[in-house]
């Protein structure tokens, strides 16, 4: 059984090659990700992770020169790749602002155990946003240790190839040809918004991504306003009024967040 991890990705170079050693040492086989026309050093931080010594584990660099956010399209295109070239059985669609694990072993391990009929998994998710008590760290995921108590509104999924699938808008859900068997064995950490800087670009980004389809504008809302309030206000004004107001913590414990750090590369490439 061979597992693959999915990922699209735009100027994520704080987590890009973090996220990648993680997902590798949950056991999967390989990650194909896709670079949307990075400006930072992006790309830099993918192949430095590509040029370790990664044994059988692998890692495909997809160039994606379209600024259209068709995440639906493209995230289903790499899940048909990723099992047509390298044989993948299960797919893992996931950001790259995101930690997966299970709780009771390697992701590998949850996934090869589970009943041959169950073919989807849901995966619980938490955000996790800075705070005033945050201890600073090259990593995020090791700095942004406070997290909302309460799971996101929306699971993420996991799945089995099939042919004729189809991974909806967000990753958070599949249509498939045949009936959907599902268990809930998998968690993941988000990590969203990081600092100002990052929020900003994300907005504005997010905001061309989403202008340059014909999908519906509810698909992308949060995106597409705060790049639009970014435009109508200035930075000043949205880093005070949105992002210092909804994601940044000056006491945490008394907005419903609890101190756990997320279970960041418990099983170390050697």
């Amino acid at each position: 059984m061979k597992i693959y991890g999915i990922c699209m990705t735009k100027n994520s170079e704080d987590i890009i090659y973090h996220f990648l050693l993680h997902a590798l040492e949950e056991g999967l086989d390989g990650i194909i990700v896709a670079d949307n026309m990075s400006t930072d050093n992006t790309l830099s931080e993918i192949n430095k992770a590509k040029s370790l010594n990664l044994g059988r584990r692998h890692i495909e660099i997809l160039e994606d020169n379209e600024v259209g956010y068709y995440q639906s399209k493209k995230m289903t295109r790499l899940a048909q790749l990723a099992h047509e070239k390298f044989g993948a059985d299960w797919i893992i669609p996931m950001d790259d602002d995101e930690i997966w694990y299970s709780k009771t072993g390697s992701i590998s391990e949850t996934i090869k155990t589970l009943p041959k009929n169950i073919n989807v998994i849901t995966a619980d998710l938490y955000n996790h946003f800075p705070t005033a008590i945050d201890v600073p760290d090259i990593v995020p995921f090791k700095s942004l240790v406070w997290r909302q108590q309460k799971k996101g509104a929306l699971p993420k999924v996991a799945m089995k190839y099939h042919k004729g699938m189809v991974i909806e808008q967000g990753n958070h859900s599949v249509t498939y040809p045949v009936s959907i068997h599902s268990s809930n064995v998998l968690e993941i950490r988000h990590f969203p918004y990081r600092t100002w800087e990052q929020f900003k670009n994300k907005a504005v980004n997010g905001l061309k991504a989403y202008q340059a389809t014909d999908l519906p504008e509810d698909m992308g809302g949060h995106w597409r306003s705060y790049g639009k309030l970014i435009e109508k206000w200035g930075d000043e004004v949205v880093e005070r009024e949105v992002f210092r107001k909804y994601f940044y913590f000056f006491s945490p414990t008394d907005n419903e967040m609890v101190c756990d750090p997320a279970p960041f590369r418990r099983w170390l490439i050697k």
